[in-house]
């Protein structure tokens, strides 16, 4: 497998995304996904020194208030370090930012019994499309 990299961008709101100048960035990185997270901020997962990327998609629209539900109990169990949102482009699809000690931890926590069953049903309702885990670089620019 080649190398990954992932590029985390906090816009103010969308319309900043839309007037930054970065249309060029799918033809750089492939594609660009835009979310508004569901239980903001970033700042317990910018905090870990290794960043948990994961993206999923709904098997059924359906799901959407089951699956939420799912990740809203976790995010609560890991102290909020688990956010995540529906991408802007596909409300189907979701990304899951954790901060983590490290990569062990964060599969330990996962092998817990109360995660774990959560977990298992998450994947019944949703496919796991990419998992990555990352040490993110904070660039702040003028």
């Amino acid at each position: 497998m080649g190398a990954r990299y992932a590029l985390v961008l906090d816009w103010d709101t969308l319309p900043h995304h839309a007037t930054s100048g970065v249309d060029g960035f799918p033809l750089v990185l492939g594609t660009v996904l835009c979310l508004k997270f569901r239980n903001p901020p970033l700042g317990p997962v910018e905090d870990q020194p290794v960043t948990e990327l994961l993206l999923i998609t709904l098997k059924a629209p359906s799901h959407r208030a089951e699956v939420f539900d799912i990740l809203s109990r976790i995010s609560d169990l890991t102290k909020k370090i688990l956010v995540f949102g529906s991408t802007l482009e596909d409300e189907n699809a979701l990304i899951l930012v954790g901060g983590w000690a490290s990569v062990e931890v964060h599969w330990e926590m996962v092998a817990n019994p109360e995660p774990q069953g959560a977990i298992e049903w998450l994947f019944v309702l949703a496919n796991k499309d990419h998992l990555f885990h990352a040490a993110l670089s904070s660039y702040v620019g003028n």
